[in-house]
């Protein structure tokens, strides 16, 4: 039998991925975001980075991995506490796979989380960060560079996405060596490869024992200012733009914003739904 006919396809079409985009009122990393950027912000963020909504655990957020030439190679269904934006892993973790969801036979070649957006941005830094809300907060921190995620620890590895561009790793606490090695497959590709480790010089013991990431730090004032003057000083070219960024601390206050406008859509059209 021809081995061809049996293969099995490494991309998904994009009209699933577009249908979920939509009923965002049903999706938990949303409506935490929608408190504490404004739900403005967190649409044109979840749309952006075409993050979607599946009903799955009784409504998931679905990270949609679009590699630089525009194709839809998985997208990962994920529980979130609406109210502290912590992944849900008791009892057991929620997490699935899109593609398994909708009983897609498909050979899983995963890409970063927002690959998709290096080929509009040729000329940005792009800073990869573990987890795919972390690069959610980090894009509207600091939207001058390009963040990406790996979606795991051991997932940072060499692609021809990033060929020619400058590159700064932000592990979470406790990666900080798997990834400096990993950082070695990536300077062949590269224009530049820096690991920071603006994290792990200001992270008390406290901070660690509760596993914080990029994402905790931009969001506590005054960890976020110094995060960001590590940031400058790494790429000095970029001083004019990140001195005038507006900081202000952030409220993660519980719950949905009073009078918050349910997304629109037809969630029947959603095939994660």
């Amino acid at each position: 039998m021809d081995s061809n006919l049996t293969k099995l396809p490494t991309t998904m079409e994009t009209a699933l991925m577009e249908k979920s985009l939509t009923a965002y009122h049903l999706n938990p990393l949303y409506r935490y975001l929608s408190v504490v950027m404004g739900e403005n912000q967190a649409r044109e963020l979840c749309l952006l980075y075409n993050v979607g909504t599946s009903k799955a655990y009784g409504g998931s957020t679905v990270f949609w991995q679009v590699d630089h030439m525009g194709q839809v190679k998985a997208g990962k269904v994920i529980g979130y506490d609406p109210k502290t934006g912590r992944r849900i892993r008791e009892p057991k973790p929620q997490v699935a796979w899109g593609h398994s969801l909708m009983k897609i036979n498909l050979d899983l070649k995963q890409c970063l989380f927002g690959e998709h957006l290096l080929s509009k941005r040729p000329a940005q830094p792009v800073v990869i960060v573990e987890s795919e809300k972390s690069a959610l907060i980090g894009a509207w921190k600091m939207p001058e560079y390009v963040w990406l995620a790996t979606g795991g620890i051991q997932m940072l590895k060499p692609t021809e996405a990033l060929r020619r561009r400058d590159v700064m790793l932000i592990p979470d606490l406790g990666a900080e060596e798997i990834w400096r090695e990993k950082m070695e497959q990536l300077k062949p590709i590269c224009k530049s490869v820096i690991l920071s480790d603006c994290l792990s010089k200001r992270a008390t013991e406290e901070r660690r024992k509760a596993g914080w990431d990029i994402a905790d730090f931009l969001l506590t004032e005054p960890a976020a200012t110094m995060v960001i003057e590590d940031m400058k000083s790494r790429y000095p070219d970029l001083h004019d733009f990140i001195q005038g960024l507006q900081l202000t601390a952030i409220s993660t206050l519980q719950g949905m914003p009073e009078g918050m406008e349910k997304a629109r859509g037809n969630t029947l059209e959603n095939p994660l739904n």
